[in-house]
């Protein structure tokens, strides 16, 4: 029998549906924080955000809106090769972008980026499959020193494995850093690679999910606004992660969360002279966790997190830290997306050992025509450095409006806001105050 012929019951139907559905969403995610230009997503490039959120093995998609439920008669329907379903996208983007490099009275340029990407994602009753991979260019024509590519690849899977469930996870990446965002420093280029695995374990109404993850970067050298050169290998790390999280069912749709963490991390290229700055990190979460009935999907864990230095240069520094996601749907037409988070973060600055880091998002999509969609957003980025290194603060408003012209077509308009005020403190590398309009107009083909 073939595997497309293969009999399934309806639970395995819905779970493979729902699999399917969040290997779809995953793909738009990840384009979404690997391409260096904004297409409505103002949030920090962080290193951890440059991971797949919702690809097998990174975690799920949480949160469903107007904008990224499914559509059955705009939704690529892929193409279908040995049993993978597979999804070609290429998108290109033009428009304008007043301050490419983040500096006070910094020169605007025209601004073209051509994305091409694929993936691909196998659902079976005991096991799913997703991958994507892609290459995104970008060229500035009145600032060609500052074009740049990046390109991208990861895998993951989650395996059925006795009463658990096993997931798996690898993604390489080559990367340059936006130097407008939260402690950037200027055409950076990180290439990362990592592997994490989670099993979870249910026990009635107890979920016992003990997880292991690995990530080593390594910085390229590039040049400062200034023109000096700026080696950057003092940045590379290796991070070993390890944690278990317990989730209570309360009720239908309704559990309680319970996270431990702990984190090493190690820098093998620290400058001559200069303390270490290899520390470990311990966090604990709690919280509770809410999927009713459409109208209301809610997150939130708050708790602490302690970070202890190896070198004596460096004090110990604990924060109160968390996360928070809703998505109100007040009417089918209509989302409302919240997001609120606070975390401790590795700095890219010399003798600054890292930072206190917290960014609320508020976005708002509107489905005009049934392939017409509009949305506003705002968004609010604070880092406080922690050996004297100042207080940065991004702030960014924005609007776009979507089209599904059909299948295999799609139209985007968005516009962004931002200004910063303060910024890494390094000589030669503080870009300062600034402000940056970015309007684009983007095509994207689907198959």
């Amino acid at each position: 029998m073939s595997r497309l012929a293969r009999p399934r019951t309806s639970r395995s139907r819905r779970r493979n549906a729902d699999r399917a559905n969040a290997a779809t969403l995953a793909v738009h995610l990840l384009l979404s924080a690997l391409i260096a230009i904004p297409s409505g997503d103002a949030k920090a490039e962080l290193l951890g955000d440059f991971y797949p959120d919702g690809v097998p093995g990174y975690g799920e998609a949480r949160g469903v809106t107007v904008l990224s439920r499914l559509h059955p008669m705009y939704d690529p329907l892929g193409v279908d090769i040995g049993g993978y379903t597979v999804k070609p996208e290429l998108d290109e983007s033009v428009g304008y972008d007043s301050n490419p490099l983040g500096v006070a009275n910094g020169k605007g340029s025209a601004v073209i980026n051509t994305t091409a990407q694929i993936s691909f994602n196998d659902n079976m009753d005991t096991y799913t499959i997703g991958a994507v991979a892609g290459v995104s260019n970008n060229i500035y024509p009145e600032l060609p020193d500052d074009d740049y590519t990046n390109y991208y690849a990861a895998l993951g899977a989650a395996i059925d494995v006795g009463d658990g469930r096993l997931t798996l996870g690898a993604a390489h990446l080559f990367l340059h850093q936006d130097p407008t965002t939260i402690d950037a420093i200027p055409a950076s280029a990180p290439i990362g690679f990592t592997i994490r695995a989670t099993y979870g374990l249910n026990f009635g109404r107890w979920t016992a999910a003990p997880s292991l993850s690995y990530q080593s970067w390594h910085f390229n050298s590039t040049t400062a606004l200034n023109g000096l050169p700026l080696p950057q290998a003092y940045r590379d790390r290796d991070i070993v992660q390890g944690g278990m999280t317990f989730d209570y069912e309360l009720g239908p749709q309704r559990k309680a969360v319970f996270s431990v963490q702990a984190l090493d991390t190690h820098y093998p290229n620290g400058l001559p002279g200069q303390p270490t700055q290899d520390s470990q990190s311990y966090l604990a979460l709690v919280g509770l966790d809410y999927d009713g009935d459409g109208i209301w999907r809610w997150r939130f864990l708050v708790g602490g997190e302690l970070r202890e230095f190896t070198s004596s240069a460096y004090h110990s520094h604990a924060a109160p830290v968390g996360e928070a996601d809703v998505t109100w749907n007040p009417s089918g037409l209509t989302t409302v997306s919240g997001q609120l988070m606070r975390t401790i973060e590795d700095a890219s600055q010399e003798g600054v050992a890292g930072f206190t880091y917290t960014r609320a998002r508020v976005v708002v999509d509107h489905e005009y025509l049934r392939n017409v969609f509009l949305q506003a957003r705002a968004a609010m980025q604070v880092a406080q450095f922690l050996q004297g290194g100042g207080v940065q603060t991004i702030e960014t408003i924005g609007a776009g409006v979507t089209w599904l012209v059909n299948r295999h077509l799609r139209l985007a308009i968005n516009y962004d806001h931002t200004a910063q005020q303060g910024g890494p403190s390094a000589p030669g590398l503080s870009t300062g105050n600034y402000v940056r309009d970015l309007a684009l107009v983007t095509l994207r083909l689907l198959m």
